[in-house]
């Protein structure tokens, strides 16, 4: 006959041995530094999904809504960064943070007509305040031609029901 009791020692043994946090090897900065970039918390695609979820709240989109939504948004962002980063000739390239900017507004513009107004001042304000110290020797103004246009054709794909089909690095359909 087997017990149960080691077999439960050694059960609660193992939880207890996984669910311990790790512990710190080294000083744990109190504040941030100037100079440290988390380019994890500062980019477009960051940003732009916020106010993506904020507008789904506001208006109290279902869940579902609100995945399409940010669907069609992280789809304009990656193709109008795909485009920006092979349209580049030169020193000068096109902004990715741009492209990718525009086409947020773009496509957010389209799941919230009403806010088209605000959308496009805070674009305005967002390349205002400067990319991330990766975005030097770009130019903004073609990156955010790049975004609106291949936003444009990703919400002409989102009305016919066809937002997730690629584009090429031009931006043209592949299909």
């Amino acid at each position: 006959m087997q017990r149960p009791i080691p077999r439960l020692l050694a059960m609660t043994f193992a939880i207890v041995a996984c669910s311990d946090r790790p512990t710190a090897t080294g000083p744990i900065p109190t504040s941030p530094s100037e100079n440290a970039v988390k380019f994890w918390d500062d980019n477009a695609a960051v940003y732009w999904n916020g106010v993506a979820n904020g507008l789904a709240v506001k208006y109290g989109k279902s869940p579902f809504e609100t995945i399409r939504g940010l669907a069609i948004v992280s789809v304009a962002d990656y193709n109008a960064a795909a485009a920006a980063e092979k349209a580049g000739t030169g020193r000068v390239h096109p902004s990715v943070h741009a492209a990718m900017s525009a086409a947020s507004a773009v496509a957010l513009t389209y799941l919230f007509p009403g806010e088209a107004a605000a959308l496009e001042t805070q674009l305005d304000e967002y390349l205002a305040a400067g990319g991330w110290p990766g975005d030097r020797n770009t130019d903004v103004s073609s990156g955010e031609v790049i975004g609106r246009d291949i936003a444009a054709q990703v919400v002409t794909r989102a009305q016919g029901g066809q937002v997730l089909r690629s584009l090429d690095r031009y931006g043209a359909d592949r299909s």
